[in-house]
């Protein structure tokens, strides 16, 4: 068994065995533990699932920036950094970055992997970004952290204050279950393993559930960001691979996994090969993801 994989417990894992609502502190402080004991755990699946473009969903917000246009540039919930290292690839000393993160362990590996004049990290919640001035930033990008961000209510608030007129805001967040083939059965299956050991666990999702539907992510947008440009974009995307890896990196992309007894994550990812195999009749397999694109511009 990889090291990695392991269970945890936290605040948030202990509210839930209990059958409580967990608190907003208790969330972060499940997020913080998830994040020091599998730093970096997002990065394979993410950059392996690929839209019909060929593009992963670093390359769908790095593809935002222009560089003629935009100078300043946050990457909210930067994680490990790897949206961080390709925008500055990418787009070298014409734009500035700025990576914010709450987990010190992330931001070790962040710092690691860029560095430069143009690039400023942060340890801070997303709730409270006083050290970035009022209308100074010209695009924020959140890779997929914006759905675990509850109330995410004043972090919306935050960006709407920061973010300059006309400048841009680009999320990537969870899809439609059913819109990817397979997906649904693959997301069961994982909740089926997961609730055999905390019972209550589906009725407390981590994150703000209004993020996770097109309809309400719209509204809850538009209260904070009046008079922007709104759209919530679907993307298919698809990773090819055999069986045996995409059940290890998809059971290891799935925060709900993290909490599952060592014997219960070596049985989960036996099924999910199984799955996997029967879903495209061999060893060669597709995992197919849903994601939306957020895209919110403020009116100039």
């Amino acid at each position: 068994m990889d090291e990695q994989i392991k269970c945890l417990e936290s605040y948030w894992t202990r509210s839930v065995e209990r059958g409580e609502k967990p608190s907003g502190v208790s969330l972060r402080d499940h997020l913080l533990t998830v994040h020091r004991t599998d730093t970096g755990f997002t990065e394979t699946c993410a950059q392996y699932c690929r839209d019909d473009e060929g593009r992963n969903t670093y390359d769908i917000l790095a593809d935002l920036i222009d560089p003629r246009r935009d100078d300043l540039v946050l990457d909210l919930g930067c994680g490990s950094g790897l949206l961080m290292g390709l925008c500055h690839k990418r787009y070298g000393q014409q734009i500035k970055l700025i990576g914010v993160d709450m987990s010190p362990d992330e931001l070790i590996l962040a710092r690691r992997r860029v560095s430069g004049r143009n690039v400023r990290f942060q340890q801070a919640l997303a709730q409270d970004l006083r050290f970035i001035q009022t209308n100074s930033l010209d695009v924020v990008l959140c890779h997929w952290a914006l759905t675990l961000m509850d109330p995410v209510d004043p972090v919306l608030d935050e960006l709407n204050r920061t973010i300059a007129r006309g400048g841009l805001l680009g999320a990537i967040t969870d899809g439609q279950m059913t819109s990817a083939p397979g997906y649904a059965e693959i997301h069961c299956l994982i909740y089926d393993f997961v609730q055999r050991e905390y019972p209550s666990y589906a009725s407390f999702e981590l994150g703000d559930p209004r993020v996770r539907s097109s309809t309400e992510l719209i509204k809850v947008v538009d209260a904070a960001f009046e008079g922007a440009a709104i759209e919530v974009s679907p993307v298919l995307l698809r990773w090819q691979a055999s069986a045996s890896v995409l059940a290890r990196e998809v059971a290891r992309f799935f925060y709900a996994t993290h909490v599952l007894s060592p014997p219960l994550r070596i049985a989960l990812i036996r099924e999910l090969r199984a799955l996997f195999r029967a879903q495209n009749q061999g060893e060669e397999a597709c995992f197919s993801m849903p994601v939306n694109l957020l895209l919110v511009r403020k009116p100039t």
